[in-house]
């Protein structure tokens, strides 16, 4: 039988995956993307399998010449005549493999079941009950990856003032500036430029209506904060210590709770950092204005959250206890400036809806450890970008299938798990929707596969959160718990200048 004669099963799965991993319907969806012309030498289907054959072990960075002879390897069971590398290495670096990609993934997205394994979905789900016309949490970071030297010195050779991969320490580099949805644990937003290029400006405020977007201290700007607002979104962001806004009023808040009356400051300047009419270890709810001409009044909250455990670099060190108290890095608070209104989230539910911000940096930890964020050798701008923009396709491929099988193994699923060690696991699976020539797999029934495969996924579970981080409020649950609750009293702030 051939190789890619797709069947239907009593395994829901395998019947779900057969129409997309089908070689007709992807060498159509080639050529619609304009991937292809028409079939020459190179078949999507194989080079997909290919691809996730070189990366399938955690960790693993495979070369083009890794890919080219997966291909031919693979080709050899097809039917399909070998190809060269330079093939291989041409078809990678050309324009539209990532919008086949992206079409791919949607195509499986859209075939197979719409769970969700994201940890992170139960907390979002929690804040849709307080912030009722919220979508998403979108929390947005970037990762600099490095490239081949000889990437540069390519570029330039064409282009003298090409400067699309400096980065700020030497070397040759690119960035992928990524929007993590943390309701479907998937990439939501992502382009790659420079790793020096302005992390703001690769931020797709247009896309971000009726969600929250969730960033660090790199990204903090009064003109984002209005574009954010302007398209319907709000905003979680974390500032730095030396602010001097214009305050409306404050109002201190401890022990989960709003504390004293609201003090009218009516626009005068204060640093939030040093004025000593502010408590010592004592969190505030401020509401501030930024004015610009032409332009109508920005009005936000400014929290200054108390935590003795937040200490810069080391989080878990109390800043009592530091050698130099009079470091500000070391002082035990964090600003976070929002525009959400007090009375949807007390500064409580907001300081731990931005630990969900972690979320970005799992995901990064996943493209890196099991998806080979990596470009190898590749010297071509579109070559490095593609490998990139593939191991962001592998990643998606390895989530939509472990939430399609989430019901069946019953165990919420680690991300970093299945980043790392699901790879063998969807390997086998295409094996067996595509009737590859496997000994291990077509020796079993379809339902002794079924059952060794859930029995694999039901090992990658997320760990229960260790005793320290849950007294520390870290972790997803700990934000669910904290949300689960309706926002305190007396929070008098709304968002009116």
């Amino acid at each position: 039988m051939d190789i890619f004669d797709n069947f239907s099963s009593n395994f829901k799965l395998l019947g779900e995956l057969s129409p997309v991993v089908n070689f007709r319907f992807l060498l159509a969806l080639a050529k619609d993307c304009g991937l292809i012309k028409r079939f020459r030498k190179i078949h999507p289907l194989i080079f997909i399998k290919a691809y996730l054959d070189a990366t399938r072990e955690g960790g693993r960075k495979p070369s083009i010449g890794a890919i080219w002879r997966k291909y031919n390897s693979i080709g050899v069971f097809s039917g399909s005549k070998p190809v060269s590398r330079s093939a291989v290495e041409k078809f990678i670096a050309r324009e539209n493999i990532a919008k086949f990609a992206s079409e791919f993934i949607k195509e499986l997205e859209e075939h197979l079941t719409a769970q969700s394994m994201s940890q992170s979905a139960d907390a979002v789900k929690e804040l849709q009950g307080l912030v009722k016309d919220l979508d998403d949490i979108i929390a947005q970071d970037g990762c600099e990856i490095t490239v081949n030297p000889q990437a540069a010195a390519h570029a330039q050779n064409d282009d003298p003032n090409d400067q699309s991969f400096k980065t700020s320490v030497g070397g040759a580099g690119r960035k992928l500036h990524a929007g993590w949805s943390l309701l479907h644990s998937a990439l939501f937003t992502a382009s790659i430029t420079s790793a020096v290029a302005s992390e703001r400006a690769e931020i797709r405020c247009d896309k971000m209506g009726n969600k929250l977007f969730i960033a660090d201290a790199g990204y903090p700007s009064l003109d984002l904060f209005r574009e954010l607002e302007e398209n319907g979104a709000y905003f979680l962001i974390k500032m730095k210590n030396s602010l001097k806004p214009e305050v409306l009023r404050a109002q201190a808040f401890a022990n989960d709770k709003y504390i004293d009356e609201v003090v009218e400051y009516n626009g005068e300047r204060i640093k939030l950092n040093e004025d000593m009419r502010f408590k010592n270890k004592c969190s505030y709810d401020f509401i501030v204005r930024s004015r610009r001409k032409g332009k109508k009044d920005l009005i936000m909250r400014i929290l200054k959250v108390y935590n003795p455990y937040y200490c810069g670099n080391d989080s878990t060190r109390d800043p009592d206890q530091s050698k130099d108290a009079s470091d500000p890095s070391l002082n035990g608070y964090c600003y976070l400036a929002t525009n959400i209104p007090a009375a949807k989230l007390d500064l409580a539910q907001i300081y731990a809806t931005y630990r969900l911000r972690w979320s970005a940096e799992i995901g990064f930890k996943c493209l890196r450890s099991g998806n080979t964020l990596h470009s190898g050798k590749a010297v071509k701008k579109t070559t490095v970008d593609n490998l990139l923009k593939l191991s962001t396709m592998n990643h998606r491929i390895k989530t939509v299938i472990a939430a399609a099988l989430q019901p069946l193994v019953k165990v919420r699923m680690s991300d970093l798990l299945v980043a790392r060690e699901s790879g063998s696991l969807v390997g086998l699976l295409l094996d067996k929707v595509c009737y590859c020539p496997n000994t291990l797999i077509n020796n079993l029934t379809v339902k002794q596969f079924k059952d060794a495969i859930v029995d694999s996924y039901k090992r990658l579970g997320v760990s229960r959160v260790s005793k320290t981080n849950k007294s520390l409020g870290k972790g997803v649950s700990c934000t669910i718990e904290i949300l689960s609750k309706p926002p305190a009293p007396s929070g008098g702030l709304p968002l009116v200048a």
